[in-house]
């Protein structure tokens, strides 16, 4: 009979979720060449200022996907209101009828 997934002890689940170059570049908004010479201080840039350490594994570059999403968290601005704002709502205008294309013509009344 197979294992399930539900029947591996909790110690071989990683609870953490890693991600890859292109997944931190996309979470960013950064292209990879960016965030390649910041992460090895070639040139750093002033958007990814306290960016989370990658977690080297073998060769890759992984980043823990909790970690930049805190970061991101922390970088964040704006943020909306909880509850919800009533606008009033302007009561439509009548829309002037529209001019036909070409040189303007007599129109009816004119003489």
């Amino acid at each position: 009979m197979a294992a399930h997934f539900s029947d591996t002890p909790a110690a071989f689940v990683h609870p953490l979720q890693f991600v890859g170059w292109e997944t931190a570049c996309v979470l960013t908004s950064t292209s990879f060449a960016v965030l390649r010479k910041h992460l090895y201080r070639q040139v750093l840039s002033p958007s990814l200022e306290g960016f989370p350490s990658p977690a080297v594994q073998g060769g890759k570059v992984l980043w823990v996907l909790q970690d930049i999403l805190d970061w991101l968290e922390t970088k964040r601005t704006f943020r909306p209101p909880t509850t919800k704002i009533a606008v009033p709502v302007a009561e439509s205008q009548p829309v002037p009828p529209a001019r036909g294309r070409g040189r303007p013509r007599k129109m009816a009344g004119d003489k």
